[in-house]
């Protein structure tokens, strides 16, 4: 069954917006305006009974000001619109969130606190030992081993669209070496030998607020000037994975 890529904003609160193959979520779900291709002004989205998801504006494709969410649980999020160094990467960061390291393909961002651990990391770059999403994950796993991080609970879901663009995402459920847990939320995509990733991660207090920030921010994502979800794209496959085990 056909999906409307936009899926992904949703896919683990609403399940409602994706029961119509023939229309992408946003048809189905969210009201609002466009300028130029890119979002502007207020956006509510909705389930298909009516109910309402999350409400809040946007600046040429990019939450900006006081977002209200309503599910699965009431919060809200003072979004900063934001351009790196070289204009490479522009987002929005949550105002929560102080900036640590800008580069030309790669930005960093910790918690305000620091005394906890959740951060954002968003890059970019030319790979020339990883060509496919296969080769991505492996060395994911084998990067947390190296640095003696315990896997406990791994779900990943491998998505390919019908204009030919693959995805793979991961929510990833561990132990530090230091015993403190850690959730990771992840998603990537390898484009012409470059790969392009986000990560959100945190301790489980915050795994909420990870989750949503995390969706707050790939639909509306801007990479070499190019949107790194295009919300319109029809999702041709779906495949699905549970870990229970070290990898």
């Amino acid at each position: 069954m056909k999906k409307g890529l936009h899926f992904i904003l949703v896919v683990l609160t609403v399940s409602s917006c994706l029961d119509n193959p023939k229309k992408s979520s946003t048809e189905t779900c969210s009201t609002g305006q466009y300028a130029n291709g890119r979002e502007v002004g207020l956006w509510i989205y909705k389930t298909d009974n009516g109910s309402v998801i999350e409400e809040g504006n946007f600046d040429q494709g990019v939450r900006v000001g006081m977002w209200k969410y309503y599910f699965p649980r009431k919060d809200s999020i003072v979004w900063i619109k934001f351009s790196n160094i070289s204009g490479s990467i522009l987002t929005n960061i949550p105002e929560l969130f102080i900036l640590k390291d800008n580069y030309d393909s790669l930005v960093y961002f910790e918690y305000s606190d620091s005394s906890k651990i959740f951060n954002l990391v968003i890059g970019s770059d030319k790979s020339l030992t990883i060509f496919n999403l296969e080769q991505y994950e492996n060395q994911l796993y084998k990067d947390l081993k190296n640095v003696q991080f315990q896997v406990l609970k791994a779900t990943s879901q491998k998505i390919k669209t019908e204009s030919g663009r693959q995805y793979i995402y991961h929510r990833i459920f561990g132990r530090r070496k230091d015993s403190k847990d850690l959730v990771i939320y992840n998603i990537a995509e390898i484009n012409n030998n470059k790969f392009f990733e986000i990560s959100v991660r945190a301790e489980p207090e915050f795994d909420e607020k990870a989750k949503t920030i995390f969706f707050s921010i790939i639909p509306n994502l801007f990479m070499d000037s190019s949107r790194f979800i295009n919300q319109k794209d029809i999702i041709t496959s779906i495949k699905g994975s549970n870990h229970e085990v070290n990898k």
